[in-house]
Order: structure tokens, then C-alpha cells, then sequence
């Protein structure tokens, strides 16, 4: 679904430039969306079309701000063109959604009003949605055209990365191209740059790996992705090289700074901190005072615990520089072991020089155990959960199919003896389990992944601090259990198809032979079973041997209901010494 979204985006991007360069340029436009390197790209061909000879001042005007001079726009507006055939007016910074009730009405007069040889563009951020309720928005798709600039796929993004290396004579891999375009985020103008960087840096023809993880700047969700796959495969050491803080608001701690500090996220959140105040920090009776910088998170507490539970109300950190802090008494040394040391000799060695020290491997790391403990905690419940459900569809689909062939077994005589090939009959039962399967299936893994995801982070989030969702893609395990579905399906309708086909068409059209009756255990009891009556022996018997009735249904109104059946009267104690109305089984 999303591969084919994403296909026709790129399709209706290119379809619009199309049309505007066939149809020429129109009177209104609103351009939004993600991607502003396809908004500036088809804004630059709408004003070689509007003004050929380049921008002047008698031909085009630029607005900027949140607040817009509307007595200047509509002046622009009206304005003659001079020296080209259009006037272009560019309006950026204005939001037209939270401008005011006469802001909005002044606005909807003047694009109604357009002279036709003005073209007025309005701009818009990344972060802009138009609100179709609006009385501006509905104007706008009156009088004009609202062009949405999206993120592009990845097949798409490959081929331009492709092509800017070429511009810069360099080659790089479709591997690697998709490596760069998941590091930068996959909008285009944050990738150009680090496009630049990269292949001034990389040596040779070929830009390889090694030379994007050296240059690219990576955007924080990347970061998470890569230090939470490090730690799922126990990958310390490659945790540790990207275990830096992550500032979500301010900015990071210069190396001078004495009098600045980071503060934890959802500490600041629950004390009400922000960048600009002051917190003060008491040690050995002594008071130092700091300016918070940033809020951070910290890959080194993924779960901050003041024990065994979060409490952010009174435990957190803050991040200084030894500066800051010169009496701080040192309390942990982080210690990198070089390539083919032994950790165990390193421990042992680090015990002996420091005997009053606690050596802990990062894996043994309260932060790193308990994150590593749900990871595992989830990963089991990922695989028995499905197994569990799986037994009990197989078992549904196997009860079903069962009952429904049975129940049809005249039907199917009936159709035999019409002359109906057995494949079309076959066909016609395991259309039963192969449409039912495949679309609850399908619509089960689409749903799962969909739900699933916020359950399962929000319970996370009980214990540990997660700056990003992840949101990975549907697994091939997921849909290899799609497929094994419908094959279990299939297997067992043909199993049980071929249990009554196998029988004459003779057979089939009479009903089913009743199965012959066996001696329960209670009827081995002789001094119990004695006790009993007819009436009550039919009843017991009934119930032990129908199995289904044993373990779904009630047994006291099982009797009731039974005895009624037999007697005629609701109460069991009236018919103890009557004599049944007919000797057949219970049905």
C-alpha cells in the first residue's frame, strides 16, 4: 500500500509540471508539503513562465512575515506588467490558517479578484496542512490550485542521489544510496548537502560506506535506530560510539562552558524546567548554581530508575563539564578496551589495581540490563503469543470445516450423482478456506501492525525514556505466516473433503450412521451406576460421549434441559420413576 502511495506521488509531482509548463502559468497558487526542494524547483519554473527575463522589481513582488500588508498586496496586484507578459507576487510566512476572521475575509476578496495577468503564489513551511474547513482554504480551491509537495520514494530518491554524484563525478551503489537517504531523513534538500561533503571527502571514482558514515550527518531518529540495534544485538562497543546525548531543545555544552548544564527530559518535564533557567546543585555542603543549555536524552539511561521504578518527581541528571564542578570527587571511570583484549583479564586486572572498585561490563549495566530485558521479554511474547493464536485458528478452521462438510454430506451426494466433477465440488469447499484464511489473515497483519505498536510502546514507555517511535516495517515472518495460514486451511479442508468423498454417492445420500455406543467410566462403578434410573443413565451417557456438550455446557441444566426432553416436564425429581416416552438416543 504504501510502495504504491508513494508512486503516485512521484507520478502527480511530475504531472503537474507537466501541466504548468504545457498550460502555462494560472492566476493562484498554494504550495505545500514536506518536501520544499520539489516546491522551490517548480516555484523557479513558475517564474521563468511568468517572467522570462529574469526578476525585477516592476514584475515581481516578495511578502514576507506572519503579517501581511494586504493594502500592498492588492497595490501588487494590480500592478501592469512591465517588459514580460505576467506579474508574479510571492507571499511566504503567511499562515493562512491562523489568520483572523477579517484577516480571512479580506484575504478571500483579493484571490477572488484576480486580474489575469497576475500570478499570486502563496508559500507555505514543511510543517503546513491546509484545513479544508476554512473559509481561505475552500477559496483557494476555487480560484486556484493547492499543489502538495511530497516526500519522494525511495526508488525515486535513489536515482537523483544517483545523479548528484554524477554531477560531482562520483559513483555510488544503490545500497549505499539508500543507506545515505535513511541517515538524512529522505527530503532532498537536507541530503544535497551532505551529497556535497561526501564527495569532496570520498577518495576515488566510488563513494562507499566508510566514507558516509565518516561525513553524513545523521538525524536523530536515525541515531535511536542505530544505538537500538546495537544494543538488541549486544553490540556494546558500536553502542558506545554514537552513545552521545541527544539535544532536544537548546544546544549542546561547548567545552569551556563552566556555568552551563543538560538537563534529562523527563526530569525538566515534570519540574517544569526549560533552556534559560536556573537549578542549583548542593554537594559536600556546597551550593553551584548552573544555566540549563539543552534538554537532553542520554543513550547511557534508556531507563532512569532510582531503583526499580522511573520517579522523575525526585531523580533525574543533569550533564556538566569537569570545569563546571572542580571539587566533583570522581565516581565512574568509562573504560574502551582495544581491539582483541580479553574482557574478563581486563576486569580481573582492574579488580586487582582497584580492590574497593565495582566493575560492571556495559552489558551488565542497569540502564543497558533493563532495556535489554524488555527487548527480550517482548521478542518471547512476539513468539508465543502467535503460536498460541495460530493453534487456536487451526483448531477453529478444523472444526468448522468439519462441521460444515458434514453437515452438507447429502448435498455433496446429491451433486455426485448430477454428475458434478469431484474437482468442482473440491473447488467449491476450499473456496471456504482459502478466502476467509487469506483475508482475515492479511487483515490481521495490517491491523497488528497498525495497533500493536502503541500498546507495545506504551508499555515502554513505563520504564524506560524513548526520544523516537520506531516504526518498522511488516516483517517477512508476518507474511510467511499469511501464507502458511491458507496452506494449513487448504491441507485441512482437503483432509476432511476427502474423508466423505472417499464414500459412495449411496452412503452419501443417506444421513450419517450414528457411531457405536462404548461403556463409559461411570458405568464401571456398579454399586454407583445401580443407583441410577433410565432416564438419568440416557442423560450421562449423552454427556460423556458427546464431547462437546461435556466441556461447553452446564451440567446441571444439561440434565434439566435432557430431562425435559425425555419426560416431557421441566423437573428432574418428577420423572425419577416415570417411564420414558421413547428409548432412542438423546439428540
Amino acid at each position: 500500500m504504501a510502495k504504491g502511495k508513494k508512486k503516485q506521488e512521484i507520478q502527480d509531482y511530475k504531472v503537474q509540471l507537466r501541466a504548468l509548463r504545457q498550460q502555462g502559468p494560472g492566476c493562484l497558487y498554494l504550495l505545500w508539503g514536506r518536501e520544499d526542494y520539489l516546491r522551490e524547483q517548480y516555484l523557479l519554473q513558475l517564474k521563468k513562465l511568468c517572467i522570462p527575463g529574469g526578476e525585477d522589481d516592476f514584475s515581481y513582488r516578495r511578502f514576507d512575515g506572519a503579517e501581511l500588508d494586504f493594502q500592498a498586496l492588492a497595490d501588487a496586484i494590480d500592478a501592469v506588467p512591465f517588459l514580460s507578459e505576467r506579474t508574479l507576487v510571492e507571499v511566504r510566512g503567511y499562515d493562512t490558517n491562523k489568520c483572523r476572521e477579517e484577516e480571512a475575509d479580506t484575504l478571500v476578496r483579493v484571490i477572488s479578484d484576480l486580474p489575469d495577468y497576475c500570478t499570486l503564489v502563496f508559500v507555505m513551511g514543511t510543517d503546513f496542512e491546509p484545513d479544508g474547513r476554512l473559509k481561505t482554504t475552500k477559496a483557494f480551491k476555487k480560484y486556484g490550485q493547492l499543489i502538495q509537495f511530497t516526500a519522494q520514494g525511495e526508488a525515486a530518491l535513489e536515482k537523483w542521489v544517483g545523479k548528484r554524484f554524477k554531477a560531482h563525478g562520483k559513483n555510488i551503489s544503490s545500497e549505499d544510496a539508500r543507506q545515505l537517504i535513511f541517515f538524512t531523513g529522505g527530503l532532498m534538500n537536507t541530503m544535497i548537502p551532505e551529497i556535497d561533503k561526501i564527495a569532496a571527502y570520498a577518495q576515488g571514482d566510488t563513494v562507499t560506506r566508510a566514507d558516509i558514515l565518516a561525513v553524513a550527518q545523521r538525524i536523530p531518529e536515525a541515531v535511536v535506530y542505530e544505538l537500538t540495534d546495537c544494543l538488541a544485538n549486544q553490540d556494546y562497543d558500536g553502542a558506545m560510539r554514537i552513545n552521545q546525548p541527544l539535544v532536544v531543545e537548546g544546544e549542546a555544552l561547548s567545552q569551556t562552558d563552566s556555568r552551563g548544564c543538560l538537563i534529562q527530559a523527563g526530569f525538566a518535564e515534570v519540574h517544569g524546567l526549560s533552556v534559560g533557567d536556573r537549578v542549583s546543585v548542593k554537594l559536600s555542603g556546597q551550593e553551584y548554581g548552573f544555566v540549563v543549555r539543552g534538554v537532553v536524552y542520554s543513550p547511557e539511561f534508556i531507563c532512569v530508575t532510582d531503583g526499580v521504578y522511573p520517579n522523575p518527581d525526585q531523580y533525574g541528571y543533569i550533564l556538566i563539564n569537569t570545569c563546571g564542578m572542580p571539587d566533583l570527587p570522581m565516581t565512574q571511570v568509562l573504560v574502551k578496551l582495544a581491539d582483541g583484549v580479553d574482557a574478563q583479564q581486563a576486569e580481573k586486572a582492574i579488580t586487582a589495581a582497584l580492590p574497593a572498585a565495582l566493575v560492571v561490563n556495559r552489558g551488565a549495566h542497569q540502564s543497558t540490563a533493563n532495556a535489554q530485558s524488555n527487548a527480550d521479554m517482548f521478542a518471547n511474547l512476539t513468539l508465543v503469543f502467535p503460536l498460541i493464536a495460530y493453534a487456536v485458528a487451526a483448531l477453529i478452521v478444523m472444526t468448522t470445516l468439519t462441521r460444515m462438510i458434514e453437515n452438507q454430506r447429502m448435498q455433496l451426494g446429491t451433486l455426485k450423482a448430477l454428475g458434478y466433477p469431484s474437482r468442482r465440488i473440491r473447488g467449491h469447499y476450499l473456496s471456504y478456506a482459502v478466502w476467509p484464511s487469506l483475508i482475515g489473515s492479511l487483515l490481521g497483519v495490517v491491523a497488528g501492525h497498525a495497533l500493536l505498536p502503541n500498546v507495545i510502546w506504551a508499555l515502554l514507555l513505563g520504564q524506560n525514556e524513548y526520544p523516537y517511535k520506531l516504526y518498522p516495517a511488516i516483517s517477512g515472518e508476518a507474511w510467511a505466516m499469511v501464507a502458511l495460514t491458507v496452506v494449513m486451511s487448504v491441507l485441512i479442508c482437503l483432509y476432511t473433503y476427502q474423508k466423505s468423498a472417499r464414500e459412495t454417492t449411496a452412503d452419501l445420500l443417506r444421513p450419517k450412521p450414528p457411531k457405536a455406543g462404548r461403556r463409559i467410566l461411570l458405568e464401571r462403578v456398579g454399586f454407583l451406576w445401580r443407583r441410577f434410573n433410565f432416564n438419568t443413565k440416557m442423560i450421562v451417557r449423552n454427556l460423556m460421549r458427546n464431547r462437546m456438550h461435556r466441556h461447553v455446557l452446564c451440567g446441571r441444566t444439561v440434565l434439566q434441559r435432557a430431562d425435559h426432553r425425555l419426560s416431557g416436564t421441566a423437573g428432574f425429581g418428577q420423572c425419577a420413576g416415570r417411564k420414558p416416552l421413547h428409548q432412542g438416543p438423546v439428540l
